[in-house]
């Protein structure tokens, strides 16, 4: 059985990275919004922008406004240097993040980690069966960079879905039993290649056919490696 422990919760880290980690700079006042890049140009993204009701800056790289919290970037890639730097102390979206929210009429997120877009906003996971610490790890951040929330303690009042790569596990039998949704690792990654569609959604009926799983789908083969199959 994959120990449940390797998931990351509360102060339990995972190759460094706390999944509950929140920034210095979450609930700090914000002062402006900085569109960086060739966003300048997007002229959608700079109406979204302006939405929020904050002064919105323009900047190649945002290294003049990097440290400050109070400032909000807007960058077109999570990944990098210029990412890496100006995540550090602020506050950094995706510009699908901005028009998503002006569409609903709703604030950006601030849960003080970076957010690419809203396809799983709302959402409450908990991940099991998974032996791979670097792939769990990779697994968490996709699921927060499209906004939703990760557990490692099972709530029936607030979790949604099951992500899982192994069927001998607690929070498995708790899904399974009260019909929450347990779904392949497939599932984020599938969602993630679509996370430049500003309507995706990610609980679609054809989302749930290609990667939600059942006892039915699994390998029938010792529990010690039970993993899913693609069928």
């Amino acid at each position: 059985m994959a120990n449940e422990s390797s998931v990351v919760g509360g102060s339990s880290m995972v190759n460094g990275f706390n999944a509950n980690e929140t920034l210095s700079c979450r609930g700090y006042p914000k002062q402006r919004i900085c569109l960086v890049g060739s966003l300048k140009d997007n002229e959608s993204v700079v109406q979204a922008a302006k939405c929020q009701g904050l002064p919105v800056v323009y900047s190649e790289s945002g290294e003049e406004f990097a440290g400050d919290r109070g400032t909000v970037f807007v960058v077109e890639n999570f990944e990098g240097p210029l990412f890496e730097q100006l995540k550090q102390r602020s506050l950094v979206l995706g510009p699908l993040v901005l028009l998503q929210c002006a569409e609903r009429s709703i604030p950006f997120p601030d849960k003080g980690r970076p957010i690419y877009n809203l396809a799983m906003d709302g959402l409450v996971i908990v991940f099991t069966g998974f032996k791979s610490r670097s792939e769990l790890c990779e697994l968490l951040l996709l699921s927060h960079y499209m906004g939703a929330s990760v557990r490692d303690k099972f709530s029936s009042r607030t979790v949604t879905h099951c992500v899982a790569d192994c069927v001998t596990s607690a929070k498995y039998e708790l899904s399974d039993a009260l019909d929450i949704p347990i779904m392949k690792k497939e599932w984020l990654l599938e969602a993630w290649a679509h996370r430049n569609e500003k309507d995706f959604s990610v609980t679609s009926e054809s989302m749930r056919g290609k990667t939600e799983t059942t006892k039915g789908r699994c390998s029938l083969v010792s529990p010690s490696s039970v993993r899913f199959t693609d069928a």
